[in-house]
Parts: structure tokens; C-alpha cells; sequence
């Protein structure tokens, strides 16, 4: 019983956030149809992460990979297997949902973060079983893929508005790099390494929960700012 409140519960931070995203007022016609997009787009994109970490785990089976000093194997797991194949495929399907259209700086940032909800809604389902309420509650409040997505979209909004690929490449890679470590710093080979490095992983949540503040300010300043809203 109280894994299922905790699960329910942890999914209404997102809903909320991404009705008031949706809801944002005086938006240019299509906005909401592209938000909606988004979320379902990134609720699905769990399909294609699976895919593509399990073609990742085949290549490291047949290249020796996993007989590799097992803390360094589960290093390449987690930043591989799981991070960057969640957050490439995340983008991906973000492109893919909001394609037809030029779209702004600022809608960038609110898609790929939407897309983001929409997976971290999709994963907290096997989450329901395999963790436990705490996890679930820490999850759903801090909205961590949220935050990845919104790093990935802000710069590629960026990379957009300037013609300059540098700017997506890097907020690909932060993302990437915070999502890679916080995996990483809950397996069991980290924790094993030494007893002063449990701050770590309670160190990248306080920065997730840092950066929806971050998303939700800029959403808050900049829906009305020309130099984010103009069409890249």
C-alpha cells in the first residue's frame, strides 16, 4: 500500500510542471500540440533506450568489455549503457516530435525538458517494483531527467538561435556527465570504494533539484523575452 501512494505520489510533481508548462498564456498557435508531443514522445522514448542499451550491452560482450576490473565495467555501464543511451535517445525523439515547425530558443528548452517528464513518468513504473518509497518520493520530486532535459534543451535552443553546434554538444555532454555519475554513484562497486564518498550522489540531487528551480525561473523570465521567443 505504501509503495503505490509513494508511486502515485511521486508522479503529481510532474504533472503539475507540465501542466503549467502547457498552460503558459499568450504562447504563438501550436504550443500546447507540441508539448503534448513531447510528453508522449518521451513516455515512449523508454522503448528506443532499451533498444539501444541492449545493442551497447551486446557490443560490450563481444568486445571483452565486461571482463574489465568490475568497478571500471560498471563505470562504462552506467555512463553507456544507461545514461548516454537514455539521453540520446531522448533527444532523438524530441527532434523527431517537434519536427515540421521552427521553433525558439525558449520552446527548445520546454520540449526536450517535456520529453524528459514524459520518460522519467514511463521509468518510474518499474521503479514501482524494483525500488523502494524513498527512492520513488526522491525521484519524483526532483525531477531529475527534467533537469537533464532542460540543460540538453536550453543549449541546443542555444545552438539554434546562433548557428554555433559547440553549444549543443556541451549541454549534451553536462547532462550526460551529471546523469552518468548520479547512476554511478549509487552501484554498489562506488559505494564499496570508500564511505566519505556517500555526499556524492546526495550532492548531484541537490544539483537536479537546483536546476528545476533554474528551468521553472527561466520559463517564469523568459516567455516573453524576443531574444528567447523569436523562431531560431
Amino acid at each position: 500500500m505504501i509503495l503505490v501512494l509513494a508511486f502515485f505520489g511521486s508522479l503529481i510533481p510532474g504533472t503539475i510542471l507540465f501542466l503549467w508548462l502547457r498552460g503558459q498564456k499568450d504562447m504563438r498557435p501550436g504550443y500546447q500540440r507540441f508539448c503534448s508531443r513531447a510528453l508522449v514522445g518521451g513516455i515512449l522514448s523508454v522503448i528506443g533506450a532499451f533498444l539501444l542499451s541492449t545493442a551497447f550491452s551486446i557490443i560490450f560482450k563481444l568486445t571483452g568489455v565486461k571482463e574489465l576490473d568490475p568497478l571500471l565495467y560498471r563505470f562504462l555501464h552506467m555512463m553507456i549503457l544507461i545514461a548516454f543511451s537514455e539521453e540520446l535517445m531522448k533527444f532523438l525523439v524530441m527532434k523527431k516530435a517537434v519536427k515540421g515547425e521552427e521553433h525558439s530558443w525558449f520552446e527548445y528548452a520546454v520540449f526536450m525538458a517535456i520529453t524528459a517528464m514524459g520518460f522519467g513518468l514511463s521509468e518510474a513504473i518499474p521503479y514501482a517494483f524494483e525500488g523502494g518509497a524513498i527512492h520513488m518520493f526522491v525521484r519524483g520530486f526532483t525531477l531529475m531527467h527534467t533537469s537533464y532535459g532542460f540543460i540538453i534543451g536550453y543549449f541546443y535552443g542555444k545552438t539554434k538561435k546562433t548557428g554555433q553546434k559547440i553549444y549543443g554538444i556541451i549541454g549534451f555532454l553536462i547532462a550526460w556527465l551529471l546523469h552518468g555519475l548520479y547512476d554511478f554513484s549509487l552501484s554498489d562497486e562506488f559505494e564499496a570504494l570508500n564511505d566519505n564518498l556517500v555526499f556524492i550522489p546526495f550532492l548531484l540531487t541537490f544539483i537536479s533539484a537546483v536546476m528545476i528551480i533554474v528551468f521553472i525561473r527561466f520559463v517564469r523570465k523568459r516567455r516573453n523575452d524576443p531574444k528567447y521567443t523569436e523562431l531560431a
